[in-house]
Formats: C-alpha cells, structure tokens, sequence
C-alpha cells in the first residue's frame, strides 16, 4: 500500500507566526532559581489580529490523513502559530528540520467547556486546582492531545513551543505576588495505544510536558526537552500506562524529570525502561510515585546521566526516588549505571501511609517496596544522606545495593541528632522528611528488611556520625 502524505501548506497553514513581543525578565532572584540578569522571551503572534492559525490548516491535514486511512502530515520549515491540536490514529505528525510550532499566547484559546474535561492524574495532584482559569466554569485545554486513538506519532527535526515566558516572565517579575494563570499539560495522550514521540524538541512548557494517561505501547525516543525554568514543569509523566521505553532524551525541566505515576488501585504499571538519558533537574530525575494507589512492576532504569551546574542556585531533589505512599506496591526494579552531581539526595526509598487519597477507594494500608536492586552509581557533591525507610507493619523488603560511590562536600554534621526520628507516615517523601540531621552521613535505613550492600563508599570528611544505620520501631 503506497504510504500517503500530506502537507500542510496544502491546507492554507502557511507560517503566520512572527516575534511580534520581547518580555524581559527584570527580578532574576528567587528562592529556587537565580535567572540570568537580561533573561527574555520572544513572543510569537500573527503579523494581523485577525490572521486564521495554522493549526486550523494542520487540524485539517491531520484530519484527512485519518479519513484516508493514515499517513504522513509534513510541516516544512517555518514559524506556524497554533491553537491546541488533537491528534488522530494512524497519522504520522512530522515537522522537518526548520519547522517550528509556538503555542498561542492568549489563553482565552486554551479555554473549553466542562463537558469535555478528561479526567486526569493532574486533577489529583497537589496544587493543580491553582492553574484553572479566573472563570470557574471554562477549563484550560491542552496544547496537543489525543483520546483513544492508536498507531500515531509526532516525529522530525523540528521544534514545538508553549511560550511559558508568556505566563512566567509577568508573574516573576511581579515577585509571585500575582496569582500563576497558565495552561495545563503541553502534550496529553489518554487511553492510546501505539504511541511514539521522536527525535523533535520541546520547549517552554508551562506546566508538566508529556503526559500518558492510561496508554499502551509508548515509545519516547531522542526527544530534547528545554524549559522556562518554573513551578510544575515535568518533563514525561506515566500515569497508568504499561509497556513503555524512554531513550535517547535530553530533559531540563524544573519539576521531575521522568515520573511514574499510578491511582488505579486495580492496575499496575508494567514493562518500563528508561535508559541513555541526560537529565538536569531541580527536583527529581526518576520517581516512581507520590501518587500511588496502585502497583508498578517490572522496571529497568538504566545508563543516566543526572547532573545540575555548580552555579546552580538550588541542586535537585533527587536521583533516584521510589516512593509507594498510597498503599501500591512497587516491585522488581533494576537501577545501574548512573551518574550523578549536584543532587541532594542521589537515592531515596520510601513507604508511607498516606490516607489523603486512600480513604476515596479503601481503607488506608502502608505502601509497599520489594525486590529492588541498585548498582553502579557514581555521586559528587551531594548533601543528604540515602534513605530506604518503610512502615513497620509494611517493612520495604528484599533490596540489593552494590558498588555505589557518593562524594559529599555539603551536609557534613559535626553533631549526633538530639531528637528521635518519627516515622511520618502521612508526610510528602523528599531528602528531608525525617529531619536535617539524620544518624548516618550515608545511608539511613528504618523499618526495612533483608537489605544487602555490597562494595558501597561515602566519603564525608569530618562527619561525627556512622556511614550506615539501621532502626526498626514497634508495629
């Protein structure tokens, strides 16, 4: 069968969009990130006010594509302004080396009516209910979106952007004292199958970037993904979704970088494999939870390299993060070969109890963490010791941890801790849930079972405490 093709030019998107506004950054400190003095944004609008967006024409392309069965939609080079998109099964969108889409400035495009909101993992999260628009009745849509389609695609050498600068750069410079009003997820895929995100970059998201919600059989491969550094900025988010592979990708985003997400209490995310990545990161590289009603099995992270600037104002979270907070159970992961600077805590394992969420679906249980094994991971500069903490009536169990080198040059105590630790079942997991100063300067281990290290070094010079302790408290 002859593969079709469509170009968009075809169908009267002709590239509208111009610099038509350049919005500086004048207040460049702020108490996560320190901004370049002279920092701005280009903002692209049609050269005319009343100009049709180019997503009008390459909704059409791709919707044509789709009724012919499938193909290719070719965007050559140049600047195309758009609206959101909803892409459609069986169409191929790529953008040729050159070609470039901005998102709408006006939010007023964003808007929809509340019968076509999607439920979504976002609606859970902390915080999400302070991006909605002023107007409690319209929601804010998302820039490129798909639902229940399959065997789609979003490929080529070309760039897409959301024009955060245009949300951030008023909202910075008026030192957060305005309220944030922004769009939502960049890209949202709901209940699709076979989809693949390649080789293309992403830039200026104004909230998380990629997000897969209850999808099958998806591949992210060779993406580059640049942010505005600001709140909420993920990079890719799994939400009740199986089967996939994350390759090849370079990710700078404020929030975390790669997230694993799940609260299907009756579904457990499978078959994930995230390898030869570049991640930098003011909060996490890769997490498996918070949110985590159900279960996540079968895991491979591999090859990474985690790594934030000397400069940088505040050094990320986390390397490496599983949490199981919400009763799920996460099993059978493999971590190796990881690189790590500037990360407060380049691993951290933790099971709580949280019963915020639980109490909507069952009565609250202690999450659970088992059969993990952690190898190859070499750490400069980092602060916080390494935490493998569960709850005693739900103990994480069955951890290896082999030839791990952590060199810390911050968080050096020349003290024991005066107070007792409580084990904080309900508390949000991060490096400090359990205080700035822990028994250990390496690894703090509390209510676990059977964990093994093997050929494991922390050098903390001068530090008074152990390099590992273990405690257990009553059930």
């Amino acid at each position: 069968m002859k593969k079709l093709y469509f170009n968009v030019q075809d169908f009267g998107a002709t590239g509208i969009a111009m610099p038509m506004e350049r919005l500086y950054l004048t207040v460049t400190g702020h108490i996560d990130y320190h901004y370049p003095a002279g920092l701005f944004r280009d903002i692209y609008r049609p050269d005319l006010a009343v100009a049709v967006y180019d997503s009008v024409g390459i909704q059409a392309a791709v919707d044509a594509a789709h009724a012919q069965g499938g193909g290719t939609v070719i965007v050559p080079p140049g600047d195309y302004l758009i609206a959101p998109l909803s892409m459609r099964s069986n169409v191929e969108l790529h953008l040729q080396r050159g070609a470039c889409l901005w998102g709408s400035p006006e939010l007023e495009d964003y808007f929809f009516e509340p019968a076509e909101c999607w439920d979504l993992i976002s609606d859970y999260c902390a915080g999400s209910n302070d991006f909605a628009a002023d107007d409690p009745t319209r929601f804010i849509h998302r820039l490129i979106s798909a639902r229940d389609a399959e065997n789609f695609a979003i490929t080529g050498g070309g760039q897409i952007s959301a024009q955060s600068g245009t949300w951030f750069i008023p909202w910075l410079n008026s030192e957060r004292s305005a309220k944030l009003v922004r769009p939502k997820e960049m890209f949202v895929f709901k209940n699709c199958r076979r989809v693949a995100v390649k080789d293309i970059r992403i830039v200026d998201s104004a909230y998380w970037t990629l997000l897969f919600h209850e999808c099958d059989n998806v591949l992210v491969d060779g993406i580059e993904l640049n942010h505005f550094d600001g709140p909420n900025a993920d990079g890719i988010d799994l939400s009740a979704t199986s089967n996939v592979r994350i390759a090849n990708c370079k990710i700078h985003c404020t929030d975390d970088a790669v997230c694993m997400k799940n609260v299907n209490p009756d579904f457990t995310m499978r078959n994930i494999v995230v390898s030869n990545c570049i991640i930098r990161t003011l909060c996490n590289g890769v997490k498996i939870g918070t949110e985590s009603w159900g279960n996540f099995s079968d895991i491979a992270i591999d090859n990474l390299v985690i790594a934030n600037p000397d400069n940088d104002v505040k050094h990320g979270h986390g390397g490496i993060n599983l949490n199981s907070m919400d009763g799920g159970r996460i099993d059978n992961v493999r971590i190796s070969n990881i690189v790590m600077r500037n990360v407060e805590c380049p691993i951290y394992i933790i099971a709580g109890k949280r019963t915020k969420f639980q109490s909507k679906v069952r009565t609250p249980i202690a999450g659970k963490i088992r059969n993990v094994a952690i190898s190859h991971v070499s750490v400069v500069n980092s602060t916080h010791p390494c935490l493998i903490a569960g709850q005693p009536e739900n103990p994480p169990e069955n951890l290896r941890v082999s030839d791990i080198y952590i060199e810390k040059t911050e968080g050096i105590k020349q003290q024991l801790p005066a107070e007792s630790i409580s084990d904080n079942p309900e508390a949000y997991p991060r490096p400090t849930v359990f205080g700035e100063n822990l028994p250990a300067y390496g690894w703090y281990i509390r209510n676990a079972h059977n964990v093994k290290f093997t050929n494991c070094e922390t050098s903390s010079s001068g530090d008074v405490r152990d390099e590992f302790v273990t405690e257990f408290t009553e059930k």
